[in-house]
């Protein structure tokens, strides 16, 4: 009986030639090959340029994990050693592997051939020593590159990327800023239109008509120019130490510090901005957020307090002329505020960017979108025949059940062991002590395959009970979409979706043509557990289960926002 393994392998530094991930997994491979086990190359999980610390850039571990955890179609994980697996501290890092051991998967060490064991004293606790001097290497390197770059910053060089308005030069082991007279000139007037009254997007459309460059390949947007706007450095005062990037232990932590921890240094060889201009334009910005005329900036970590949308379509949708989202903006109709579904680079960068100017009245078309759905995607004609087709799929993938099998093999190797264990009684040789082990090793990893094939959701389903179950749950479903919780209906669209809603602009109808594709194969995955395991990812099976949809809407066309009271007094 072949015994599968796995392999994980890793790189901080692309410039560590050691230990390259190619590297690593030739010398995993050897490693198994000399075991007995067999590497299939979709068993092979990496991680290129990124910390043991982080663990949520770590995506290709974390694929590796949520395969262990949904039942791992090996038995082995093979590693070069404990810090290329985890740089977490050390209990924290134990309790990881131990939850890989605890899966059916044994972790093998492949730089020293031992495997990781758990249950005594003795063998966490070196586990624990291990794991936290693996740590205290990421906990050293941050604290001597965060000295570094402290004094980098008190003697005004640079300490990260580029700063529109500035050129990077290199002297000696240092880099430099120097002003750079073109965007110097731009930023100069970004702040006289701040100071004259005009709007963050007012600035950015007239930057993207004149085809002005910026730092982003998008081109201007109204949150470039704010943060452009509150740039300390444009008035000759570098201030870094702003926000904290990583914590203690080496992982991403975006945090804000207090101002008191804020490292200031004058640069007046660098100001740009007088300050008297510099005065005018953040007088006007402050005097603007006290009419509620512009919104507060974001949080560092989030959208702020809002977390929930308000409209069904928000964020599903995107245009066809850029591909951008479509977004919601908020704007005064007569007496009363209205929301419309807007393209976002027309919106924020103006039609230089992107022509398409149309706009949906958010409201009517949640509505139309959601009767729609209900009235041509949760018929029962229509769900049922997609349900009739994933259900043949899933008898032809239940043909090769592999259960029966396992168990033979199980039996197999429990008949060989006794004959094996009867054999080291007679004669004690060492050969035949060694070959008990082995297929000692084989039972083990067997057992363990079979014991999550068994319990992994049972995959002998009726077609008479998947229809009552279809049925009830697509009830449901048609009662969410009455729209009177938004968060609910939302969460309905995106188990439908398979991509985003394509909206295609007709200038001269002033409509739009929305075109949407539907997967059946996720619905039923998501309602019906025993049908997860259908190939929905295989091509044919995809193509089965995908129903497309199409529909006409007439939209608003134009710009013809009025101002507010407050602001036109403003």
């Amino acid at each position: 009986m072949k015994i599968y393994a796995a392999i994980y392998a890793r790189r901080s530094d692309p410039k560590e030639v050691s230990v390259t991930v190619t590297n690593q997994i030739e010398d995993a491979k050897a490693f198994a090959a000399s075991k007995g086990w067999t590497v299939r190359d979709q068993d092979i999980f990496t991680d290129e340029g990124v910390s043991g610390a982080n663990v949520k850039r770590l995506r290709g571990r974390q694929r590796l994990l949520d395969t262990i955890h949904d039942g791992a179609p090996f038995g082995v994980l093979v590693v070069r050693d404990e810090s290329r697996f985890t740089r977490r501290p050390g209990l924290r890092a134990m309790l990881e592997m131990i939850d890989v051991a605890e899966a059916g998967v044994d972790l093998w060490w492949y730089q020293t051939g031992q495997k990781f064991e758990h249950g005594s004293m003795e063998q966490e606790l070196g586990t624990l020593v291990k794991t936290y001097g693996n740590n205290k290497v990421v906990r050293d390197t941050s604290a001597w590159l965060t000295t570094a770059l402290v004094k980098k910053a008190k003697a005004g060089f640079v300490t990260g990327g580029r700063t529109y308005g500035y050129t990077n030069v290199r002297n000696g082991k240092n880099t430099e800023r120097v002003i750079n007279t073109e965007q110097a000139d731009v930023i100069v007037w970004i702040f006289e239109r701040c100071a004259a009254g005009d709007s963050h997007r007012q600035i950015a459309h007239a930057l993207n008509a004149k085809g002005v460059k910026g730092n982003t390949r998008g081109g201007w947007a109204d949150y470039n120019i704010q943060q452009l706007l509150k740039r300390d450095i444009y008035r000759g005062e570098l201030v870094y130490n702003k926000t904290k990037q990583k914590n203690d232990d080496g992982a991403d932590c975006k945090q804000r510090r207090p101002e008191s921890e804020w490292i200031r240094t004058s640069v007046p060889q660098l100001q740009i901005v007088s300050d008297d201009l510099w005065k005018k334009a953040q007088d006007r910005m402050a005097a603007k957020i006290v009419d509620g005329n512009m919104h507060q900036p974001k949080r560092l970590t989030g959208r702020g307090q809002r977390t929930r949308q308000q409209y069904f379509l928000s964020g599903f949708a995107k245009c066809s002329v850029c591909g951008a989202s479509m977004i919601a903006v908020q704007r005064l109709k007569g007496q009363q505020r209205v929301h419309w579904l807007v393209c976002s680079v027309n919106h924020k960068q103006g039609p230089s960017k992107c022509a398409n100017g149309l706009r949906f009245d958010m409201k009517t078309l949640d509505a139309f979108f959601a009767k729609r759905l209900a009235d041509d995607v949760l018929d029962p004609d229509v769900y049922r025949d997609a349900l009739t087709r994933a259900l043949a799929i899933h008898a032809k993938a239940s043909d090769d059940d592999t259960t029966d099998q396992l168990q033979k093999d199980l039996d197999r190797l429990d008949a060989n062991l006794k004959q094996l264990a009867l054999a080291v009684e007679r004669s004690g040789a060492d050969a035949v002590v060694d070959l008990l082990t082995k297929r000692t090793e084989e039972r083990r990893a067997l057992a363990a395959q079979l014991k999550r094939q068994l319990a992994a959701p049972s995959r002998k389903l009726t077609p008479a009970r998947c229809k009552a179950e279809a049925d009830a749950r697509m009830a449901e479903f048609r009662d969410g979409l009455t729209l009177s919780d938004t968060f609910a209906a939302r969460t309905i669209l995106d188990t439908f979706l398979e991509d985003r809603i394509v909206c295609t602009p007709d200038q001269k109808a002033c409509s739009y043509r929305l075109d949407w594709t539907v997967d059946f194969g996720q619905v039923f995955s998501a309602i019906l557990p025993g049908l997860s395991l259908m190939p929905f990812s295989t091509t044919g099976a995809q193509h089965k289960l995908l129903r497309k949809y199409s529909a006409k809407v007439q939209a608003l066309k134009g710009a013809s926002w009025r101002k507010s009271p407050r602001r036109a007094a403003a």
